[in-house]
């Protein structure tokens, strides 16, 4: 087979799939090379290459490491924001609550059900009836409603049709490469 030449970008910033073409490029070639000083030459570009690439890929998962890092300094900021918001909205609450009392202590005081403004009104709300429930175990069948949950213990399903078994409604699916960033 006759040698061709390979082809190599010379960017100098050239991305991870353009490196890995780069080599690719080189290995064909190298696979095809007759000539010893052609092939010693094209030796020497796939380890220059290849030391590109070695850094590329350090590079490339240090980036990820950052963003993965980034990510989780912003996840644990927001919840920090989160709790500090939802104080800011359970002392105004609070302090609503504290608003509503005193004015239903007003109302009862001066013996009225409703105080009216130009704008606004105040009126005491009777809020329905409700059972205080002392002991659930005595209240009779008629009043309880029941709900069920369905889990499905999935691990254990794998288990038995790896062994195997057969577990009607369910199947064995292959799990997929997933790429792991160190």
């Amino acid at each position: 087979m006759a040698a061709t030449t390979a082809v190599v970008g010379t960017e100098k910033h050239q991305t991870l799939y353009e490196l890995s073409d780069d080599l690719q490029a080189l290995i064909d070639t190298i696979e095809g090379c007759e000539d010893e000083a052609q092939l010693v030459e094209l030796l020497d570009k796939q380890q220059a290459k290849l030391e590109q690439f070695v850094s590329k890929v350090d590079a490339y998962v240090g980036f990820i490491n950052r963003q993965e890092t980034e990510i989780a300094a912003f996840k644990e900021q927001c919840q920090r924001m989160d709790k500090a918001f939802y104080r800011a909205i359970n002392k105004r609450e609070t302090a609503l609550n504290g608003l509503e009392y005193i004015a239903g202590v007003v109302l009862r005081k001066l013996g009225v059900r409703e105080i009216t403004g130009l704008i606004h009104k105040i009126r005491l709300h009777k809020n329905p009836d409700k059972p205080d429930i002392t002991d659930y175990s005595r209240i009779p069948n008629r009043f309880v409603s029941t709900s069920t949950t369905v889990n499905y213990d999935r691990r254990a399903i794998v288990a038995a049709l790896k062994r195997g078994e057969e577990v009607p409604g369910a199947r064995l699916i292959t799990g997929a490469d997933r790429v792991e960033f160190s």
